[in-house]
């Protein structure tokens, strides 16, 4: 049994090594070694770059590991730890002239290598260094001014303008822009100092080579340069000041500043000259934008900005951007240019005014996001001068933007008559009118004593509010194209050009008016480049508001005499002298009992139509004024109420004489 056993395995063992036959060998493919390098004749001190791209492997492909020996010394400069495969290019730069064999060496995944080898030579370096130069744009800087470098007239023998630059403003050692910010000589950079001293600004460029050449320049910036920026801001153009208004005013650096508006609604920052982007913004309110406020070394204190209750809660309240097309700055002959609203909800208003700030805009246009623009510049001064757009979208979010312009037309040989202001008249309203979101004050023909320049506020004031406003006429000369409205607060200050017109009329509704503050005005004539003299300085000043209410008879009163007498009273008493007009009526009659002035007194007795017993009449002051004559050519009026009556009115009665 034994041996039946043994016999079994034996012959097992010869069957499966019969079965199992040779071990399979697995094949692979040496890899193949190939490089290019670039430039074929590189010089010393350049940048060479080697491409092992063309190696290749039947199995690996181009996933092939590779290491480098640029010097032919044994040493690998880049070894295959470093990770580099065929596909990656890699640089190397020979210090020195001599013939050098650069050997690759590949791997595949098997751990098979091939190595080739090339013969570079490197010629001594024939190239020449470049030559850095730069300027800046001013010698008179001041803190927070922007200022401009050029190193465009840099050079270089080989590489001509293409050169790399970087630039240490400060003389730190420290690379504000480093060359990995890829600037040319060409390009244009700016920096703004936040201190006052003398910095060493250094500029460095390289070539191709890498050959380098630096230069410095001395700056001196000055302290003191701060300027104010200043305004309202105000419920309507010209209208009631708004309190709490959140003010945030950002430049192109990042900076940010806020502020918040007073009880008059006026605010003010004092910061450096640059652009500013200025946000005013307010619980329930939309919101308000001033666009590229250019602040130069002069301060800017009349801006009257817009501040409404927003139209739906719901609705964006971010105000909309302007976009202008095809506006140069030197401007001369007819011009055509776009203007484009950016807004999600649309925009409702867009307003241009040439050259003022006046009440009425020169061009207006309604329920769209573009319009076209022609202006004709033969009709305005030559010289520096501006155009300011504002908008409102349909959610009264508003933004207002000036664009400066330089007005270059050929000049004439015509002699200007000085104009002379005939009329200047400051009217106060008693309250807000609030004509931009409310019906139109509609004037009765109740002879009103003043109303030439009024009725001319309240045509012009259709789409817009105010509080204070000042008129002023003067003389026509048939050979002037327009005119400048210059303004002060003193008789022989610095008067301000605040508008350009082209008639003979102008309303100044800014908010820096004030009751019992002096402003006097002067107007030139001009035709292209020729201005004539300024007018003679006229002043006005506006009066304090007051309202007016009804006492007696009272409302729904009994009056058991014929003559009754009519009182009333005055907020507060303004004015040399004023005026009442009085109107009494029977509620169901077709004409009026009593109307008339009253002067200089707040009663009177009825002196109409006899008042017939038992009927029910009304009775109200529907217009009341206070004013001061200040010369012949000059007055101010103050009116009460929204409505240039009582803010009470009207008062009922009914007689009964038994």
């Amino acid at each position: 049994m034994r041996k039946k056993f043994l016999l079994l395995i034996s012959l097992l063992t010869v069957i499966g090594l019969i079965g199992c036959g040779s071990p399979t060998k697995i094949l692979n493919s040496l890899p193949t070694a190939n490089f290019v390098f670039d430039p074929l004749e590189p010089e010393v001190n350049q940048d060479v770059s080697f491409n092992a791209s063309g190696s290749n492997d039947a199995e690996d492909g181009l996933n092939l590991a590779a290491r480098w020996d640029f010097n032919g010394d044994g040493e690998w400069e880049i070894d295959y730890s470093n990770g580099k495969r065929v596909i990656d290019s890699v640089t190397y730069t020979y210090q020195s002239e001599s013939e050098f064999s650069v050997i690759l060496e590949v791997r595949d995944s098997m751990n098979e290598t091939d190595r080739y080898s090339k013969i570079i030579s490197v010629r001594s370096n024939a190239n020449t260094a470049p030559h850095a130069t730069f300027t800046f744009s001013s010698n008179d800087v001041y803190i927070g001014e922007t200022v401009t470098f050029d190193a465009s007239s840099s050079n270089d023998a080989e590489d001509g303008q293409n050169l790399a630059a970087r630039w240490d403003f400060n003389g730190d050692g420290v690379w504000e822009i480093d060359y990995a910010i890829g600037k040319k000589i060409g390009d244009q950079v700016t920096y703004i100092y936040d201190n006052p001293g003398n910095y060493t600004v250094i500029l460095e460029v390289k070539d191709s080579f890498g050959a380098v050449d630096i230069v410095s320049h001395e700056i001196i910036i000055k302290d003191g340069a701060q300027v104010s920026i200043a305004g309202f801001v105000v419920d309507s153009r010209g209208g009631v000041g708004i309190q709490g208004a959140t003010f945030t005013l950002s430049d192109e650096t990042g900076k940010i500043f806020t502020s918040t508006s007073d009880g008059n609604g006026s605010f003010s920052f004092n910061v450096y000259p640059r652009i500013y982007q200025l946000n005013i913004t307010k619980d329930g309110y939309a919101t308000s934008k001033v666009q590229d406020l250019y602040l130069d070394k002069h301060s800017y204190d009349n801006l009257d900005i817009p501040l409404r209750e927003e139209f739906y809660h719901d609705w964006s309240s971010e105000s909309p951007t302007i976009k202008v097309f095809n506006l140069e700055e030197t401007l001369s002959g007819l011009i055509l240019f776009q203007i484009e609203g950016i807004s999600d909800i649309g925009i409702k208003i867009i307003d241009i005014r040439v050259g003022h700030n006046g009440y009425q805009p020169d061009y207006s246009f309604t329920d769209t996001n573009y319009c076209e623009v022609e202006i004709d510049t033969n009709l305005l001064p030559n010289g520096a001068n501006f155009i300011k757009i504002n908008m409102y979208d349909v959610n009264y979010n508003y933004v207002e933007t000036y664009i400066p312009i330089i007005i270059e037309n050929s000049e004439e040989n015509i002699e200007l008559t000085r104009p002379e202001i005939f009329e200047l008249v400051a009217f106060t309203f008693g309250q807000s009118l609030k004509l931009f979101s409310e019906e139109e004050i509609i004037l009765s023909d109740n002879g009103i004593k003043n109303n030439k320049g009024l009725s001319k506020i309240l045509e012009f004031a259709k789409d817009y509010d105010t509080t204070i406003a000042t008129t002023l006429e003067w003389d026509w000369d048939f050979d002037a194209e327009g005119y400048k409205i210059y303004r002060s607060f003193f008789e022989n200050g610095y008067y301000e050009l605040i508008a350009t017109t082209f008639g003979s009329f102008f309303v100044d509704t800014s908010a820096v008016l004030e009751p019992g503050q002096e402003v006097y005005y002067r107007v030139s004539a001009y035709n292209k480049g020729i201005e004539s003299e300024l007018s003679d300085p006229v002043y006005t000043i506006p009066l304090e508001p007051f309202n007016v209410s009804l006492i007696s008879p009272a409302k729904e009163a009994i009056i058991t005499t014929p003559t009754p007498t009519f009182e009333w009273r005055n907020s507060q008493l303004v004015g040399e002298n004023q005026s009442y007009y009085l109107i009494a009526q029977g509620v169901t009659d077709g004409f009026r009992s009593m109307e008339g002035w009253v002067d200089d007194s707040i009663l009177v007795d009825y002196n109409g139509i006899p008042l017939e017993d038992d009927k029910e009449y009304e009775w109200d002051i529907v217009y009341a004024e206070a004013f001061t004559i200040y010369s012949q050519y000059s007055f101010a009026v103050s009116t009460s109420g929204q409505d240039i009556g009582s803010i009470n009115g009207w008062f009922r009665f009914r007689t009964n004489f038994e």
